[in-house]
C-alpha cells in the first residue's frame, strides 16, 4: 500500500472514530436528560441547596458539587443541567482517547482499546449522572495522556516539566472530583520522579533552572494530595469510609460483575477475564524486561499499576482501608484498556509479521464487549440506583393528581427513595410535603412502595412498575 493510500485510510479511521464518539456523546446526553434523578445525586442537590447535614460525608464529591452548583445557577435545576459537568467530562475523556489512538499503526488495536474504554456500559453510565466518578475518569485519562507522552523530543530537549505540569493538574482535579483517586495522583508523582532521575537525566544534561522547575512542580503537586489526605482522615473519623471491598480481587471482580449486562453467567466470565489478565500481565512484564523497553508507555503503565496495587495493599494493612469496589473501582477500566492497547502495539513493533494473530486477539476481545454494550442500551435505568428508575414518572403522576389542590398532600415511602422524591417535589413544584425516611405510613395521602406488597387497606393502586417491583398508591377518598 502506498503512503498516500495509508494516509487516506488513516484519515477515514479518524473520521470514523470521531463519528462513533459523537453518537456515544448523544446517547449519554439523552440518558442525562431522561434518567430519573437518583438517590446519591439528590443528596448532592441537597448540599448545593445549603443542607449542611451532608457536606462532611462521602457523598460530597467536592468538584462535582461545585460544578453542579455553577450549572444550576446558569441552566436551572433540571436533570440535564445538573449532570452537564459529567457529560462534558466524557468529551474530555474522548479527547484523551483520540490523542492517544490517532497515531496507531494497527487499526484492530484501536478497535480493541476503544471497546474497553468506551463500550463498558457501567463506566459510560457515570458520564450521565451528577456524581464525581465521570469527572474523575475524564481528568484521570488526560493525566495519563501527559504521563505517557515522550519526555525527550527529536531535538534531544527535555519536555518532562511540561508533561509533569499538565499531568499533575489533571490528576489533582481527578482527586477533587473523587477522593478515591488520591492513589492515582500519588502514582503520577512517583513515576515522574523515576522518569526524571533514571531516564531523562541519564540521557540529557539538565540545567539548574530545569531542576528548580521540576522540584517546584513536585511540591505544588503534593499540596492537593495532603489536603485530600486530611479530608479522607476526617471522613474516616466520621465513619464515612465504609464503602469498599475487603480484598483487591473481590473489588475487581465486583467491577467486572457490574459491567456485565448480558444474561451470561458472571462466574464463567470472571474466570476467563481473570485468567486472561494474569497471562497478559505476565507477557507484558517478560516482554518489557527481555526487550529492555524501559522508556515506553507499556513500562510506565506496568509501573503505575504495580505502584497503585501496592499502595492499596499498604493502606489496607496500615489503616484497614477498604479496596475500591464497583463505582469506586471505575479507574481500573481505562488502565486495562490502555495496557492492552500498548501491550499489543509494542509487541507488534517487534514482531510485525504476525498481524493476523493480533487481529484475531482484538476481535475475540472486542466482540463480547460490543455485545455487552448493545445489551445495556436504555434511557430509563442505572445499575447502581435501579430502584430510582421510575421515581420521576411516579412524581409526575402525583403532580397531575394534586395540581388543583389548595393544600399540600403527604407521601410516605421506602426510606431509600426519600432524596429523589424530595428532589422532584422541589424541582417540579409538587403540592406535597417533604418525604422522610420513616417508612410507609397508612395515614399518608400517597405511598411509594419498593419491593413491598402493593395491596394496602384503604389505598388504590395508581401504577405498578413491574421491572423494579415498585408501586405508587393513593389513599381512598371515600
Amino acid at each position: 500500500m502506498s503512503q498516500k493510500a495509508k494516509s487516506s485510510l488513516r484519515s477515514r479511521y479518524k473520521i470514523s472514530f470521531v463519528l462513533v464518539i459523537l453518537l456515544l456523546i448523544i446517547y449519554v446526553i439523552l440518558r442525562a436528560y431522561y434518567l430519573s434523578f437518583t438517590h446519591d445525586e439528590s443528596i448532592s442537590f441537597k448540599i448545593i441547596l445549603g443542607d449542611s447535614n451532608f457536606v462532611y460525608t462521602a457523598n460530597n464529591h467536592y468538584l462535582n458539587t461545585l460544578l453542579m452548583s455553577i450549572s444550576n445557577s446558569l441552566f436551572g435545576d433540571n436533570e440535564l443541567a445538573l449532570r452537564l459537568p459529567n457529560v462534558l467530562a466524557l468529551i474530555l475523556y474522548s479527547l484523551g482517547g483520540f490523542l492517544i489512538l490517532k497515531t496507531s499503526k494497527l487499526v484492530w488495536t484501536v478497535i480493541l482499546c476503544f471497546s474497553v474504554l468506551f463500550l463498558n456500559p457501567f463506566l459510560l453510565e457515570f458520564f450521565a449522572l451528577a456524581r464525581g466518578y465521570g469527572l474523575s475518569i475524564g481528568f484521570m485519562f488526560m493525566s495519563l495522556f501527559f504521563l505517557l507522552k515522550p519526555d525527550i523530543n527529536s531535538s534531544n530537549n527535555s519536555r518532562i516539566n511540561n508533561n509533569f505540569i499538565l499531568s499533575s493538574i489533571f490528576s489533582s482535579l481527578a482527586v477533587y472530583a473523587n477522593l478515591g483517586m488520591i492513589n492515582f495522583s500519588i502514582c503520577v508523582l512517583a513515576i515522574f520522579i523515576l522518569k526524571y532521575y533514571f531516564l531523562v537525566q541519564s540521557k540529557i544534561s539538565l540545567n539548574k533552572s530545569t531542576h528548580l522547575v521540576f522540584w517546584s512542580i513536585l511540591i505544588i503537586h503534593l499540596i492537593p494530595i495532603l489536603i485530600a489526605v486530611n479530608k479522607l482522615l476526617l471522613l474516616k473519623g466520621a465513619g464515612e469510609l465504609y464503602f469498599g471491598a475487603p480484598s483487591f480481587m473481590l473489588g475487581f471482580n465486583q467491577l467486572l460483575s457490574s459491567s456485565n449486562y448480558t444474561h451470561y453467567s458472571n462466574t464463567s466470565i470472571l474466570l476467563i477475564v481473570n485468567l486472561f489478565m494474569a497471562i497478559s500481565f505476565i507477557i507484558g512484564i517478560v516482554f518489557t524486561i527481555l526487550k529492555k523497553r524501559f522508556n515506553s508507555p507499556l513500562f510506565y503503565l506496568l509501573l503505575l499499576i504495580f505502584i497503585l496495587i501496592l499502595g492499596l495493599h499498604i493502606e489496607n494493612y496500615l489503616f484497614a482501608a477498604n479496596f475500591p469496589i464497583v463505582r469506586t473501582a471505575l479507574f481500573y477500566i481505562p488502565l486495562v484498556g490502555l495496557y492492552l492497547y500498548y501491550l499489543i502495539s509494542e509487541i507488534y513493533e517487534v514482531y510485525p509479521k504476525k498481524k493476523m494473530v493480533y487481529t484475531l486477539i482484538c476481535i475475540c476481545i472486542s466482540t463480547p464487549l460490543l455485545i455487552n454494550f448493545l445489551s445495556s442500551i436504555n434511557l430509563s435505568r442505572t445499575k447502581s440506583w435501579d430502584y430510582d428508575a421510575h421515581t420521576k414518572e411516579a412524581m409526575i403522576l402525583v403532580k397531575e393528581i394534586t395540581l388543583n389542590q389548595n393544600s399540600n398532600s403527604t407521601i410516605s415511602n421506602h426510606w431509600i427513595l426519600e432524596p429523589a422524591i424530595n428532589y422532584y417535589i422541589h424541582t417540579l413544584d409538587i403540592k406535597l410535603n417533604k418525604a422522610d425516611r420513616e417508612g410507609v405510613k397508612n395515614t399518608s395521602d400517597f405511598i411509594y412502595l419498593l419491593n413491598d406488597n402493593p395491596e394496602i387497606a384503604n389505598y388504590n393502586l395508581i401504577k405498578n412498575y413491574t421491572d423494579i417491583n415498585s408501586s405508587l398508591l393513593m389513599r381512598n377518598q371515600e
